[in-house]
């Protein structure tokens, strides 16, 4: 990357492969640009290095019940990471939701 004077790599993770992301980061991995897709928050644990890092999106739905039952926080609260909550339909949203849980799962919609 140094020598073809790139600014890292670009990386779209989801869930905790924003977490991963974030570790490797901080292990010095330079990154372009950093999206995380229904990352769960989990400050300081797994936070980004903005030394290393020239743009870092989050885009995730509201009230995300699969990182309600992680534990993790919603939001991130450093203004230097761009939040982008989707307002989607009911329907949209818990068909998004209950792909990602098991059937019997007490919080699975269907």
């Amino acid at each position: 990357m140094q020598s073809k004077n790139l600014g890292g790599l670009d990386l779209y993770t989801h869930s905790h492969g924003g977490s991963v992301a974030m570790l490797a980061n901080q292990a010095g991995t330079d990154v372009g640009q950093m999206v995380l897709l229904s990352c769960p928050v989990h400050w300081p644990k797994y936070s980004p290095d903005f030394n290393h890092t020239q743009k870092i999106v989050s885009v995730r739905v509201h009230l995300d019940l699969v990182i309600l039952a992680d534990g993790g926080g919603q939001r991130f609260e450093d203004p230097r990471i761009a939040e982008n909550v989707l307002q989607c339909g009911h329907e949209v949203c818990m068909k998004s939701t209950s792909t990602a849980l098991p059937r019997n799962s007490a919080l699975s919609m269907s």
